[in-house]
């Protein structure tokens, strides 16, 4: 019976002793010596090569005979085999996982290793680095990546389409050619692997370092307040909540003017999601795309929905294509999405092909005096019942009045007074609620004479 893995770590030790293995065969069909050698001057100047003694102890097999030609067969089929076992036994095998995500096939898998085990592993770095012949270079070309599984021309002509702009490995983001045209043939362009890729491989659940700015992995806040929402309204949401992170997961629009609860809802409903700020993504536009991508990926190898919140951005004609890709990208998401939106018919949620909205309206007067009794035992005020019920008259929003019983409290710390009911303050942090306020655009203007 085929033992299974014990640890996930385990699964990338066996493949590293499978990449030694191809690497040992291809130095020995090309001619290179991999046994110690007393007479290599490159044991002398080990920080600047790699000399056949450190090639001997790097492959852990110090003598020059060749192996058995079935030797790397050999190992793939073993961890192969235990790779199906873990499965069975509910192991979580990153490397796998990530296979299975992306339907990869066997040459994108084999190729994917390659470049994977080459980045983690130091010794295996300088395995390459002695094929090369060049220990300043750290990533491998298209061509020895191919030449490791296939040293003839014909082999490597014959798999190249691995690297072609719609083979599971570029179009899925995980490894990318380098796009100067600069460094001569095809497949003598270097290859590197996303580092989100190499970070989830390891166990680590990282975003792409050109999504930092724009993006981010969070968890469910359950220490935050519920929502005062009606019950047949909050279970819609959450019935279709329910749906998200799983395969073919709806994309949902909560729409509703700012402070009615769309954040807090996801926050406090959905246990992890990667949230993303549209107008950070889109700028600058020369960048936009990549990061898309970035995103798309990204999102699928953690397998997490989206929260997109659209509060800051704007309909720049300008950006027009990145927010059709953008939707595109929600759309085909596995795993769903969640927009936030002011209106129904905002620009970037008619770009979606299909989504489930729900209103999130202003709450009525008896869900807005509900609101303000938490809001003032929040901040250590009081209001006498007429207080309280003026108060509710105005046309808030949840986030409204929690800002306003601060507005409130603030102003009585200035006044000096005792904490307790001051209907007075209250009532004026509401009417500042309802004052129309400049924008952040208008805000930021400076004028110099």
């Amino acid at each position: 019976m085929t033992e299974a893995f014990n640890h996930p770590a385990e699964h990338l030790v066996e493949e590293a002793s499978w990449v030694r293995a191809v690497v040992r065969s291809y130095l020995i069909a090309s001619g290179r010596p991999v046994g110690p050698d007393a007479k290599d001057p490159r044991a002398l100047a080990s920080a600047f090569s790699v000399s056949t003694d450190e090639v001997s102890r790097l492959l852990e097999q110090p003598t020059q005979e060749p192996r058995r030609t079935s030797e790397v067969d050999l190992l793939r089929h073993r961890i192969d085999a235990r790779v199906a076992a873990s499965r069975q036994n509910g192991m979580r095998l990153p490397l796998a996982q990530l296979v299975d995500t992306f339907g990869l096939d066997e040459l994108s898998r084999q190729l994917l290793t390659l470049a994977l085990l080459g980045e983690i592993d130091d010794g295996i770095r300088r395995l390459y680095s002695y094929a090369w012949n060049d220990l300043t270079r750290k990533t491998p070309s298209i061509e020895f990546l191919l030449g490791l599984l296939q040293p003839s021309m014909f082999g490597k002509l014959m798999n190249v389409e691995a690297f072609f702009g719609s083979s599971p490995l570029t179009a899925g983001g995980l490894l990318r050619p380098s796009e100067r045209t600069d460094e001569g043939p095809f497949l003598a362009r270097e290859v590197q692997i996303a580092p989100s890729v190499t970070a989830f491989c390891l166990g680590g659940e990282e975003l792409d370092p050109d999504l930092a700015l724009c993006a981010r992995v969070r968890s469910a806040d359950f220490s935050l307040e519920p929502l005062v929402l009606a019950s047949n309204v909050m279970n819609r949401i959450l019935r279709s909540f329910s749906t998200l992170g799983r395969a073919g997961a709806a994309v949902i629009v909560l729409v509703g003017s700012a402070g009615v609860g769309k954040s807090a809802i996801v926050r406090r409903s959905i246990p992890r999601y990667i949230e993303v700020d549209v107008a950070s993504l889109m700028r600058p536009s020369s960048d936009a795309e990549d990061r898309i991508f970035a995103l798309q990926r990204d999102a699928r190898l953690l397998r997490l929905p989206l929260v997109i919140d659209l509060a800051e951005a704007d309909d720049d004609p300008q950006l027009t294509p990145y927010h059709r890709l953008l939707a595109r990208t929600i759309d085909a998401h596995p795993h769903g999405a969640i927009i936030m939106a002011r209106d129904q018919v905002s620009w970037f949620v008619s770009l979606l092909s299909q989504a489930v909205v729900h209103d999130l309206g202003l709450p009525v007067k008896a869900e807005r005096e509900h609101i303000w009794r938490r809001a003032l035992i929040q901040v250590g005020l009081s209001a006498t019942p007429a207080a309280l019920e003026a108060a509710s008259r105005f046309p808030l929003t949840g986030g409204s009045i929690e800002r306003a019983a601060q507005t409130a409290v603030a102003q009585v710390q200035v006044e000096g007074g005792p904490r307790g009911s001051h209907p007075q303050e209250i009532l004026e942090a509401c009417r500042a609620q309802l004052t129309p306020r400049l924008s952040g655009v208008a805000q930021r203007i400076v004028t110099t004479f």
